[in-house]
């Protein structure tokens, strides 16, 4: 049994989160020295090495993690025991050290531990979130060579590898292996299996699972409901899923909160919203408490529905139960609020969500705020509001709210081609505020892209504006972006459009000629002046554009 003082020790450890913090407790006369100094023999030594572990990985970055690991083993000749391993192990897998953990495993083999099924299962599960089932199977192979033998939570795994691969077949033989070898799928198996057809919309096969499922004897669980629901919600079968709802509380299961959140998706997808909303009030009229999850699906739809005053109401309620919706809910209600024109309330809405959910991971509030950032764009550009587009443009340099700046800036110059709107057209009154984005971005200090200039360049072919085509051409040469041959045809591309047709030939004379022979850039080409030939009958030069292409 671990002493006190060791595990106090591997408290401190596990709070320390500085390599030099956790090289100064290493080097201190006490716990370690000391220990060693009184005598205890190596068994003890080495559980206090797992207590130690226990707590290392709790708090220390990865590699300082193993350096200390490694350094204690070597400095006190210590036999890591076999739960020190398995700790190592989990915390590689968790930290998405695949190859690492596997070092832990070939050490392990090496000194006669023995390899038990559950060792692989964290290796598995980081596979399968990773979406890489080729490796799971890899694996697998790899376990049965070193005589490990599988168990039922291995088989369980591989499930939803299979699900990952789209393999439905290999579903089946390995549910058939898992009965050759005397193991009796679970109810936990079956619902990976349902859980499997239910992604790949295969709610026939679900339910005929379900039947399978029962014919072993087994009874289904809220979780089995959960994932057959689930599968109705793929189909937009909304019939069916009540019906399942329904059942299972006549056999006398108790709906979960997954099982309220499944099933109000299920509505919602189907078109249902209110009906979606009487549940809801109904469950928690009897006493249920449904959840964030439920909740947070209905405050999505109430937002995409524009009923901006129930959305809040919901809000309100999540909020006096001291918690928050879930993030894409939130960012639901925030784009509702901007496009309604409410722009006080949508940024009001995003400064609370900067501080909203602490505990999720860095990169997780990133690429929430990346939407986040993107609807308000849109919102400003919608209503016309530059000004403060412009300002929230410093706020997300200042305090650098998304991911990849430049991708952003992107889809704001796509955004203004498309007038603010999920639209091709291009508004005339968002024209100029292309141009206005750049001066807006050089002060900020950013740079356009190619990208955000071709944008424009397209545009002027919309607005048939050939003098400010002009305009972008000088911005690329500015950036010093070579123009290609995307560019040379965008640009003739806005000749055609305003009739310019002279202009058009020698545009055509001064691309690559081994380009223009390319059949998909002169079908580019061809596809231009078709779309201009009513107005181009008389022209002169329009006729040479078409000899010349004949000629290629």
């Amino acid at each position: 049994m671990i002493c006190r003082p060791w595990l106090r020790y591997a408290d401190r450890l596990c709070v320390s989160s500085q390599t030099s913090n956790a090289k100064r407790l290493l080097s201190s006369e006490y716990p370690w020295n000391s220990v060693a100094k009184t005598g205890v023999n190596a068994s003890q030594l080495s559980e206090y090495l797992t207590g130690l572990v226990h707590g290392i990985t709790r708090g220390s970055k990865f590699d300082d993690t193993v350096n200390i690991f490694r350094e204690l083993v070597e400095s006190f000749k210590l036999e890591p025991t076999l739960e020190a391993y398995k700790a190592l192990i989990k915390y590689s897998c968790q930290q998405g050290e695949i190859y690492r953990g596997l070092d832990f495993i070939k050490e392990m083999s090496q000194k006669g531990l023995e390899l038990a099924p559950e060792i692989f299962n964290p290796f598995l599960l980081r596979l399968v979130h990773e979406k890489l089932p080729t490796g799971a199977f890899d694996l697998f192979t790899s376990m049965l060579k070193m005589g490990v033998q599988p168990s039922v939570d291995t088989y369980n795994f591989l499930i939803r590898a299979c699900m990952k691969a789209n393999n439905l077949e290999k579903i089946f033989t390995l549910l058939a292996e898992m009965k050759h070898s005397g193991m009796e799928p679970t109810t936990v198996t079956y619902n990976a299996v349902i859980h499997a057809f239910g992604s790949l919309k295969r709610l026939d096969s679900a339910l005929h699972v379900l039947n399978e499922m029962e014919s072993d004897n087994l009874m289904p669980d809220a979780d089995t409901y959960k994932e057959l629901i689930n599968a109705c919600s793929s189909q937009k079968d909304c019939e069916k899923a009540l019906q399942l709802f329904d059942d299972m509380q006549i056999r006398g299961i108790k709906p979960s909160e997954g099982v309220y959140c499944a099933l109000v998706n299920a509505i919602i997808k189907s078109g249902n919203l209110e009906q979606a909303v009487k549940i809801m009030k109904k469950a928690e009229k009897n006493g249920t408490n449904i959840g964030v999850s439920t909740k947070s699906t209905i405050l999505a739809g109430l937002a995409n529905d524009c009923r901006l005053h129930e959305a809040y109401a919901l809000l309100e309620d999540i909020q006096n139960g001291g918690k928050m919706p879930e993030p894409f809910a939130y960012g639901h209600l925030l784009a509702a609020v901007g496009r309604s024109g409410d722009l006080d309330g949508m940024f009001k809405l995003f400064e609370v969500s900067k501080v909203a959910w602490p505990k999720r991971k860095e990169e997780q509030v990133k690429e929430q705020q990346n939407h986040w950032c993107m609807s308000i764009v849109e919102s400003c550009i919608l209503h016309g509001e530059l000004r403060r587009l412009v300002q929230f443009l410093e706020q997300v340099k200042e305090e650098e709210l998304v991911i990849d700046q430049n991708i952003f800036f992107d889809k704001i110059f796509l955004h203004i081609a498309n007038g603010g709107a999920d639209t091709t057209t291009m508004v005339p009154e968002k024209w100029g505020d292309g141009f206005a984005m750049l001066d807006a971005m050089r002060s900020l200090g950013f740079h356009p892209s190619r990208m955000c200039l071709e944008v424009l360049l397209d545009c002027c072919a919309t607005m048939k504006d050939s003098k400010r085509a002009q305009l972008v051409i000088a911005e690329m040469e500015k950036e010093q972006i070579e123009p290609n041959i995307l560019t040379m045809i965008r640009l003739f591309r806005v000749f055609v459009a305003v009739g310019e047709f002279q202009r058009a030939y020698f545009m055509l004379g001064e691309m690559n000629q081994n380009d223009l022979k390319d059949s998909d850039i002169k079908m580019l080409v061809k596809a231009v002046l078709d779309s201009n030939s009513g107005s181009a009958a008389y022209s002169t030069f329009y006729h040479r554009i078409l000899k010349f292409l004949e000629a290629l």
